[in-house]
């Protein structure tokens, strides 16, 4: 339940707006403070750590993961990697990049971790697949019914899922961009597909393309 609740946070547009700006106000706050000390409380030569802001969120479309080819990536995880056989307007399917990650999962109330998977394929026209083990799927109903944009119902080759098309989505008095996404769950694995331009039939018809 506890990996259900955080992949549906990280999927969220306004979790990723409202950290940047906790994190660039707080780096500013902490400027200000060290900028207005009264003389006498951080001496001169005191060498002062502000902490840095690295490139949000992180280099590649994962978390802490190496960037290989896709051989290598299928000899680095315990599952087959699915990859799309067709893409709109009949383009061939060019693979530009690919990321793998592992991550210790508790299991349960014992001090024992299992080690999880994720993998990220990058594609010519800018799509995203990222691809996470889950041992269960999620509650579509429910991160539907609490996730903003409004995400739709789908069918990926019989798998329940959600998907939306791209669109725009005010966050404190601002427009925001969110890109379309088309997610499902199958033989443990939680699978998203990303795109800031194709709309949400596209995105299915490639989910709907997957071979295993």
């Amino acid at each position: 339940m506890a990996n259900q609740w955080l992949r549906w946070l990280l999927r969220s547009p306004a979790f990723w707006v409202a950290g940047l700006l906790v994190s660039v106000l707080a780096v500013a706050g902490a400027r200000h403070l060290l900028q207005q000390a009264p003389y006498g409380f951080i001496r001169e030569e005191t060498q002062v750590h502000v902490p840095y802001l690295p490139i949000w969120p992180w280099e590649g479309p994962i978390y802490a993961a190496d960037k290989v080819t896709l051989l290598e990536a299928r000899t680095r995880v315990p599952f087959t990697i699915p990859v799309p056989i067709s893409m709109p307007d009949g383009a061939s399917v060019e693979i530009e990049e690919v990321w793998v990650s592992a991550v210790q999962a508790p299991q349960g109330l014992e001090e024992t971790y299992t080690e999880l998977y994720s993998v990220a394929l990058v594609f010519s026209d800018g799509c995203q697949m990222i691809i996470h083990q889950m041992d269960s799927p999620p509650d579509w109903d429910a991160i539907i019914a609490q996730q903003t944009p409004v995400f739709s119902e789908v069918s990926v080759n019989g798998h329940p899922g959600m998907g939306a098309s791209p669109g725009v989505q005010e966050i404190s008095g601002g427009q925001h961009r969110y890109p379309g996404s088309i997610s499902w769950w199958a033989d443990g694995l939680d699978i998203t597909i990303y795109s800031n331009t194709l709309p949400l039939d596209e995105l299915l018809k490639i989910a709907n393309s997957l071979r295993y």
